[in-house]
């Protein structure tokens, strides 16, 4: 009883219809982007992928079902961005209090902007609070 992990990068699979690579099969109907796409793996592939397409036709065809995926997905990117610029912030208060406190010890303001990534003018405004 062993497991194996593999990361793929679906951008990197190549497009094909062979129905005997039923792997690459199966990664190009995770990566489909469209019904035509969609479609053409179900009329190619083994019984399996015809049943997995049949599946996302019918949770696509439930326009309750899309809305749902939409909003989720919409909130998943809020919630990433919220985050991304929660750190964005947080590292800027960061350098802002090193600047400080390295402004105390006399260090000069190109030396402290370079250190804690600051611009010239950042420095010279916490400076001057």
């Amino acid at each position: 009883d062993k497991l194996d992990a593999q990361i793929v990068e679906l951008r990197k699979v190549p497009q094909s219809a062979d129905a005997e690579d039923n792997k690459l099969m199966w990664l190009n109907l995770l990566k489909a982007k469209s019904k035509e796409e969609i479609d053409m793996l179900a009329q190619t592939g083994t019984a399996e992928i015809k049943m997995a397409a049949n599946a996302w036709r019918d949770f696509n065809a439930d326009e309750k079902n899309r809305i749902i995926a939409q909003n989720r997905e919409f909130a998943d990117w809020a919630r990433n961005t919220a985050m991304k610029e929660a750190k964005e912030s947080g590292e800027r208060e960061k350098s802002i209090k090193i600047a400080i406190k390295l402004l105390k010890k006399g260090m000069s303001f190109n030396d402290i902007a370079e250190l804690v990534d600051l611009s010239l003018d950042d420095v010279k405004a916490i400076a001057n609070n």
